[in-house]
């Protein structure tokens, strides 16, 4: 008598969910973006403290973003005001400033421009 054995029912519905995935470049794109959002939204809910999440103007990027937020002047980048600068890129501050302007200088103004950047990496990975 010959054996024969059956496939395993979830091995291939795996097969056939990872197949249906990758057949569309789209649906790869989102989920690998969607999966990197959500994992970073959750760990930085979790784990990252207050004071980080608050706008403050101890980094470089935040604190050109305040300063063209409160002043207009792509200015600042460190604790003691210097005047313009131009070591960084635009595109970032000019976003974060744009947020801490529509939000003010609070708790969800933080939590936006953190989302705005993990989404940013997001689609890095994607």
């Amino acid at each position: 008598m010959i054996e024969t054995r059956a496939k395993p029912v979830a091995l291939d519905f795996v097969r056939g969910a990872v197949d249906w995935l990758i057949r569309s470049p789209i649906r790869a794109f989102l989920f690998i973006f969607l999966l990197s959002l959500a994992v970073r939204i959750v760990v930085f809910l979790n784990f990252v403290p207050v004071e980080y999440v608050l706008p403050h103007t101890r980094w470089e990027m935040e604190a050109v973003a305040v300063s063209l937020a409160q002043t207009g002047e792509f200015a600042n980048p460190y604790a003691l005001p210097t005047g313009p600068t131009a070591h960084l890129p635009p595109i970032v501050p000019g976003l974060l400033s744009l947020i801490y302007r529509l939000f003010g200088l609070t708790m969800l103004a933080g939590y936006v421009s953190w989302i705005l950047r993990m989404a940013s990496y997001a689609v890095v990975y994607a």
